[in-house]
């Protein structure tokens, strides 16, 4: 992992912002509440921070990003497959059990949030390596509207089924 040491442009203040978002996964809202300062402002830094980055660098510091977010996703799967908990009820805490068939009630939530971690750790994955990346669709229109309507469903049902445009 690059330190600070190696590369002055992941110091001071831009550099930490920049590796609490990218590399620890912290929220942009969240970071800017910590240094006092916008969101607009944290994702300009980041934008900054990330521009100035040799391609090398970039690799490097993907590779490690990717690592955490592997082991996040291997806790998520975790807890996600476990039983739930026993439901408890009154001031003894006892078990409670489903009238029906008598087996015992089970908290899911856990389980339920370990899922949504899943999916915000895959999300952040293909994020960093570009799996998501906003795609142009250039289409030229002229002519009558019927024939820009049909040119551009055609551009896209091109566009969808992988066609170079």
């Amino acid at each position: 992992m690059i330190g600070e040491n190696e590369d002055p442009r992941l110091s001071g203040r831009n550099g930490l912002i920049w590796r609490q978002h990218i590399i620890d996964g912290r929220t942009q809202e969240d970071v800017a509440h910590e240094h006092r300062i916008s969101q607009q402002r944290v994702s300009e830094i980041i934008a900054q921070v990330r521009s100035t980055i040799p391609d090398r660098n970039r690799e490097e510091l993907v590779q490690d990003s990717l690592e955490v977010l592997r082991e996040l996703q291997t806790t998520a799967v975790e807890l996600m497959r476990m039983v739930g908990a026993p439901v408890t009820a009154g001031k003894d805490g006892d078990v409670l059990y489903d009238p029906e068939d008598q087996s015992v009630v089970r908290d899911y939530s856990l389980r339920l949030n370990a899922l949504k971690g899943v999916l915000s750790v895959n999300e952040s994955v293909r994020r960093l390596v570009g799996l998501d990346a906003a795609k142009g669709l250039d289409v030229s229109v002229t002519g009558a509207e019927d024939a820009a309507s049909r040119m551009l469903a055609e551009e896209a049902a091109r566009r969808v089924a992988g066609e170079e445009g």
